[in-house]
């Protein structure tokens, strides 16, 4: 694990070279300075070939991240909270990793109780 990895859990992770990063103009208020810089940050992560992740592992983060996935299996997640473009690139990434580590989190079985 070097320093430009992602740690998801406790056996997990990720590679900043597998997620890309897209850039745009942000609609937040900040002035005449939302018009001249790409602060709104996207986060790209394509779950489906992403080599960090096992199949089980995949299969679970389709199934419960599904509203952020699209067709191609590519994870987009959006921050323009603030005016930094630095700020929302860490937002973005703290929301990732919290978004991938509850995705795999195991569920609990669940305990039949009598009627």
């Amino acid at each position: 694990m070097t320093d430009s990895d992602l740690e998801i859990g406790a056996n997990l992770s990720i590679p900043a070279s597998e997620i890309q990063w897209r850039f745009s103009r942000a609609s937040a208020p900040g002035g005449q300075n939302v018009n001249k810089t790409a602060t709104r940050v996207e986060l790209l992560f394509d779950v489906a070939q992403s080599p960090s992740l096992t199949d089980i592992q995949k299969k679970q983060v389709l199934s419960r991240l599904g509203r952020l996935i699209d067709q191609e299996g590519v994870l987009h997640l959006y921050s323009q909270a603030s005016s930094s473009q630095w700020q929302n690139r860490q937002d973005a990434l703290a929301r990732f990793r919290e978004l991938l580590a509850h995705a795999l989190r195991p569920t609990r079985a669940r305990v039949h109780t009598r009627p």
